[in-house]
Order: structure tokens, then sequence, then C-alpha cells
């Protein structure tokens, strides 16, 4: 079990039985999750003669995120130790895991795999950043939930 885990979400529509079984299988009851939801940057929206700015696109994405990742926390504080979202924008999930995983001291970095190919290169871009990026002798896993570990949770 975990004390400290960070949940990179991908808007799958089985993330959120993911992180459920995230939270069953490798959260501490007294531990601490983070749902974490990177945003791309936003591009001007042009609708007829109007445009909105990018800033606001990316705020209203922002919004909706937190919104559900929002209902997601309070589903799995009942599941298994509490858990709080964060929402940021950056062209790079990894990155921004990364990032947040040493700021945040978390013991794993989990994310669930429904798209195998995609979900495997995002955890080997994590690990390759975490390499770089960690302070010594810091040690933080990176997991990846399968579909097949759903059906048998």
């Amino acid at each position: 079990m975990y004390q400290r885990i960070l949940v990179a979400m991908d808007k799958s529509t089985k993330e959120s039985e993911g992180a459920i079984i995230i939270a069953k299988n490798f959260l501490a009851p007294t531990g601490e999750g983070i749902l974490l939801e990177v945003i791309p940057p936003g591009a001007p929206l042009t609708v007829s003669i109007f445009t909105v700015p990018a800033f606001q696109v990316e705020q209203e994405n922002c919004a909706n995120a937190m919104v559900n990742l929002g209902f997601l926390a309070d589903r799995l504080n009942q599941v298994s130790g509490r858990w709080r979202v964060k929402v940021a924008v950056s062209n790079s999930v990894a990155e921004m895991s990364v990032d947040l995983a040493i700021r945040e001291k978390v013991d794993l970095i989990a994310m669930y795999a429904h798209d195998g190919n995609d979900t495997a290169r995002l955890a080997k871009l994590i690990e390759d950043s975490l390499a770089e990026k960690a302070p010594r002798p810091a040690f933080i896993e990176v997991r990846v939930i399968k579909a097949r570990e759903l059906a048998t949770a």
C-alpha cells in the first residue's frame, strides 16, 4: 500500500473505474490520492464573427475538468483514503505528471490503460523524465493498470 499516489487521468470512458481500482488496491486507508488531468493549451475559438481567446477556452476546459474530477474524488473518498484534484495546462502529460509527483512527494504514479500502446509510451516518458528530474535518492514507482486487472478486481 502507498501513502501518496498520483493518478494521471486521460479522459477515457473507463478512467473512473480504473481510478477506483487503483484506490482500492494501492492507496492505504490513511493515504492521500491526487487525480491529475492535463489540459492541452487552448487555441482561439472562432464562431461566426466572434473569436473566443485561447485563455478563455483553457479556463472553460479546466473548469469542466475540475467539476468532473471533483465528482470522481467524492466517490473515491468513500473507497479509500483522501482524494483531491489538480488540473493543469500543458503540452506534456508526462512532464506535468513528473513535476507534480516530485513537488507532492508521491510514492506512485498510476494510470489506467485503455489503449496499451499510448499508455505504455506515456509511462516510458514519465519514467525517463523522473530519471532526469527526481532528486536523489527519490523513488517513485510508475504503474499502468490494464483492463484485465479491472476484470479481476
